[in-house]
């Protein structure tokens, strides 16, 4: 007869200790994956909003510009005529415009793998062989 029989309560408050850290684990578990599919959700909103800046941006790109009526020709006469404004160039301006959506394109889309677990490999304690992919090599 090695059982206890006489412990004072001693076994229901451990079992209840037990319980309620199973409870606050499950609720942190719970936490840590609506945070996850919230930073999802964002990070895909952003692109959705990136996509919609770029396609912008790249219209701006590729309408021509015009001649404003602060524009007035300028040149050699015989040659053809060159124009002189005093608003900044709109042409440089799309093309900043674009390059800048662009890369905010890339920048969120690199937001959303790190959200979807990218970076898994990187982690401490992960295995040896995921930080070596391994290779099939084809004859």
């Amino acid at each position: 007869m090695t059982a206890p029989i006489f412990h004072g309560g001693a076994l229901r408050a451990q079992r209840q200790a037990a319980i309620d850290a199973f409870d606050a684990q499950q609720a942190n578990y719970r936490q840590t994956v609506l945070a996850a599919f919230g930073q999802v959700a964002d990070t895909l909103a952003a692109l959705e909003h990136d996509a919609l800046a770029l396609q912008a941006q790249a219209q701006a790109r590729r309408t021509p510009p015009r001649p404003c009526r602060c524009c007035k020709p300028a040149g050699v006469p015989g040659w053809s005529p060159t124009w002189t404004c005093s608003r900044p160039m709109s042409v440089h301006q799309a093309l900043v415009g674009y390059v800048q959506a662009v890369a905010q394109r890339h920048q969120d889309s690199v937001a959303l793998f790190a959200a979807l677990g990218g970076g898994w490999w990187n982690a401490p304690g992960a295995p040896a062989e995921a930080h070596t992919p391994s290779r099939t090599s084809t004859p």
